[in-house]
């Protein structure tokens, strides 16, 4: 093998990556739905805009403003002190959450097709 071989190897290889780890971060969001639960409580079921966003604002122990795109779900605004749940940027899949704890938020997207199983172990 000559030296154009190894970096066309490479090439590839980090162009498999790069799709692999662009179709597990974004998947797709058909059917899938976002859930707003406030102190344990469900507080709200929205669906994902096909185009565009939606803000919904949220009050209960504070105020929370997130934003529901077509991909995905983040929080805008809160008025806690650690601001953790707006650094956190947006989620796009199922197995991820935003929790204000402060505040008693948690949101996530749930999906139609999704198991209820994170992972199994033998």
């Amino acid at each position: 093998m000559k030296k154009l071989d190894y970096m066309l190897i490479g090439i590839y290889f980090v162009l498999a990556m790069g799709i692999f780890w662009f179709s597990f971060q974004h998947p797709s969001v058909e059917d899938s739905y976002v859930e707003i639960y406030l102190d344990n409580t469900l507080w709200g079921t929205y669906e994902l805009p096909s185009s565009g966003y939606r803000d919904i604002v949220v009050k209960g122990r504070g105020e929370n403003t997130i934003r529901i795109s077509h991909d995905g779900v983040c929080v805008l605004h809160s008025n806690c002190k650690g601001q953790l749940c707006v650094h956190q940027g947006w989620i796009y899949n199922s197995r991820s959450v935003i929790a204000c704890v402060p505040n008693g938020l948690l949101v996530q997207i749930v999906s139609a097709d999704s198991d209820d199983l994170d992972m199994v172990s033998y």
